[in-house]
């Protein structure tokens, strides 16, 4: 069994942020450009102990989603949105048995369900990209960078995104 220590409040209140997404935009003239924004959901980028995602009571976990919602209008984003990659905060990562590394996904999702709950209806995910890669293990807390490639529609108001740690 692997087992993985995700951590709250960092770069995300899970640990997720989109890194890197481009914004397409007008300039003055009328012509079309991008620019580059970064959405986050925390206050600070340090990993530190203490601020992990629990299961049954551990600050470990052994298959487990960790949702972040992001409604583009709380960015000031009224149009259509490219992802170029997610970061999120870990502080340990042990895969089980002999391996020395486990998979996982990033997964993006447009929503079109309530937000402001606690509760998601998944019913109401429309997936839009998803990117496995190989998490080796890790005792130092540190930030992932996955690079990954997504396209929020122009319309979208709320996208989500899943890191999924499978069991195993």
């Amino acid at each position: 069994m692997s087992t993985w220590s995700i951590l709250v409040g960092v770069v995300v209140s899970i640990g997720l942020s989109i890194g890197c997404g481009e914004v397409s935009s007008s300039d003055e003239d009328g012509g079309a450009g991008t620019v580059t924004v970064t959405l986050s959901q925390a206050n600070s980028t340090i990993v530190t102990d203490g601020l992990g995602c629990t299961q049954n009571g551990t600050r470990y976990v052994s298959e487990m989603s960790f949702y972040r919602v992001f409604k583009l209008a709380d960015y000031d984003i009224s149009s259509s949105f490219h992802i170029k990659g997610v970061t999120f905060g870990l502080y340990s990562a042990v895969a089980g048995g002999d391996a020395t590394s486990q998979s996982a996904l990033i997964r993006i999702y447009e929503y079109t369900g309530p937000t402001g709950g606690d509760a998601l209806d998944f019913e109401m995910f429309q997936m839009v990209s998803s990117t496995e890669f190989e998490q080796p293990d890790i005792t130092t807390p540190t930030t992932i960078d996955v690079l990954m490639s997504a396209d929020i529609e122009s319309g979208t108001e709320t996208f989500i995104v899943d890191l999924y740690v499978p069991y195993g």
